[in-house]
């Protein structure tokens, strides 16, 4: 006879019991697939002595420990905490709460690596015995690659803060060029004055050799902000560091020991081997300062590939071969403060009047010309370390000798017409005073458009163009420059700019460039190197 229900209509206690019992093997075989399949370490411990009841696969993978190694185990036996009192905390929290969520903690493997890692905890009752529900995550490699993103994210900011602070040098070098340029020419003015008397003359003297001083300084903010001319050729960064290191060691003391560390390879490269010489000298005159009462100063140099895991570490870095020039020192270190700032113009950590802020600065602005980067790695005590790192280039074919300069006469023009077009007054007058005085004939224009107005107004009378490369009224000197050649294709011209040469790269070829401040010699040869290039022209 089949069962009957009440007369309300529910099932009777047997069926109930069933009922519950079915749920509840389903519940747990839910449990278990979740405690067996998550990739998280799920663990069941008593909460009195950390004994621990069970495990999942991965507490494995997290801690070293096979599951029927640990299980019946103390987790505070199997050291799986770094801190055991942490546990005791985390217990007496549970206690007043119920539940632990993401907590931050350091547990041990098995072989005794200390791992990052996040937990949560939920009090549990298990056959009427509190217990401690466990679920931890492995986040070591996450905070690596956090940690690795933040630096990456403070390295660009600094090198676009760097790049930024570039762009202010060179328009403060621009401007400071033309006073120097005007300052350069009067002082030559007065120096060919044949009644000046000789104390007049000793102090023109002195002016003349602090304006070369400011001249310095402005080619040094324009090696800053990768503005100056470029005298590339191959060369031997090995050699280059053996004959260099002779002058580098008059600059430093007795104290400083030297010591050069060279592979047996040539290191080829393309660039100015003067600039080298140059961030070689500033890196150790700063290596030098960092130990003032002595210490060893190591220069190294090898040929090194990146690749793309190496390249990630910094941001300006590339895959490719390059050669790495090693600075090192054994001084007093920097912090991370200071790291980020020491490749600023004029910042130094130097007493009051015993340092520019230049150096660093200059140093890097050189390496970005050569579409090279400095890294430097240093903590407080534990010295630095100054990475720098070139194209790498093949072996030259033929190894050519350098001609060496010969001296000349200052070269002189013969009534030859030059079309001036300079935007500030000051330097248009002191050109138009030395052209004169070289024997040209100036016709001078504030602009390029006035320029181009004479220029049509006297078709064909101009042997020469000398113009600034940046001009207001729409019309710059390349501009200007394109324009009177497309009527003229010979027209010998000569751009001028106290930006450095980047902005000229555009400048069509035979077109010269000569840098503000410019010595009336330079601005002599200059003009006549110009004037040889059209037959007939003098010069």
């Amino acid at each position: 006879m089949p069962e009957q229900e009440s007369s309300a209509g529910q099932p009777d206690d047997s069926s109930s019991r069933q009922l519950a019992e079915e749920r509840l093997r389903q519940s747990e075989e839910k449990f278990s697939k979740v405690f067996l399949t998550i990739p998280d370490t799920l663990v069941v411990t008593r909460a009195g002595d950390g004994l621990l009841l069970d495990a999942n696969p991965g507490f494995e993978l997290a801690t070293g420990w096979p599951r029927q190694d640990a299980v019946g185990r103390s987790t505070l036996a199997l050291a799986l905490w770094a801190d055991p009192a942490e546990r005791t905390h985390m217990v007496e929290r549970l206690a007043a709460g119920g539940e632990v969520l993401y907590q931050p903690f350091t547990f041990r493997r098995r072989s005794g690596a200390l791992r990052e890692g996040v937990y949560s905890a939920r009090a549990v009752t298990l056959g009427g015995e509190a217990c401690v529900l466990f679920c931890m995550q492995d986040v070591t490699e996450r905070r690596r690659l956090e940690a690795a993103h933040a630096d990456m994210e403070a390295q660009l900011r600094q090198a676009q803060k760097l790049e930024a602070v570039g762009q202010v040098a060179g328009g403060v070098a621009h401007d400071f060029n033309n006073l120097l340029t005007v300052q350069v020419a009067g002082l030559a003015t007065l120096e060919e004055m044949a009644g000046l008397p000789e104390e007049a003359r000793e102090v023109v003297g002195e002016i003349r050799e602090a304006a070369r001083a400011a001249a310095g300084l402005t080619r040094q903010l324009l090696a800053f902000s990768r503005r100056q001319v470029l005298q590339p050729r191959r060369a031997d960064l090995a050699e280059v560091l053996r004959s260099f290191l002779k002058m580098v060691r008059r600059v430093l003391r007795e104290d400083v020991v030297l010591e050069l560390r060279l592979g047996g390879e040539p290191l080829w490269l393309d660039a100015d081997v003067g600039m080298l010489e140059q961030v070689l000298m500033n890196l150790a005159v700063n290596a030098r300062d960092a130990m003032p009462d002595g210490g060893r100063l190591v220069v190294a140099a090898d040929l090194v590939a990146l690749g793309e895991a190496a390249a990630a570490l910094h941001p300006e870095a590339r895959v490719g071969r390059f050669v790495q020039l090693a600075v090192s020192d054994s001084g007093h270190g920097m912090d991370q403060a200071t790291q980020r700032r020491i490749f600023e113009p004029f910042f130094t950590t130097k007493p009051h009047g015993q340092g520019s802020g230049l150096g660093l600065a200059t140093a890097y602005g050189i390496v970005k010309q050569h579409g090279g980067w400095i890294e430097v790695v240093s903590r407080p005590g534990a010295g630095a370390t100054f990475l720098v790192h070139y194209p790498a280039a093949e072996a030259p074919l033929v190894q050519a000798m350098t001609p060496v300069p010969q001296a000349a006469a200052l070269p002189r023009g013969a009534g030859q017409r030059v079309l001036l077009a300079e935007d500030e007054p000051a330097v248009r007058r002191s050109l138009c005073s030395w052209l004169g005085r070289l024997g040209y004939q100036v016709t001078e224009a504030a602009d390029g458009a006035a320029a181009e107005q004479a220029w049509r107004a006297e078709p064909g009378a101009f042997h020469l163009l000398l113009t600034d490369l940046v001009m207001p009224g729409g019309t710059s000197g390349l501009e200007l420059v394109r324009r009177l050649r497309a009527e003229d294709p010979g027209l010998p011209a000569l751009v001028m700019s106290g930006h450095g040469p980047d902005l000229a790269a555009g400048l069509p070829t035979g077109v010269g460039f000569l840098p503000k401040p410019w010595a009336p010699e330079e601005l002599a040869r200059a003009i006549h190197r110009e004037l040889r290039r059209r037959p007939g022209a003098g010069g």
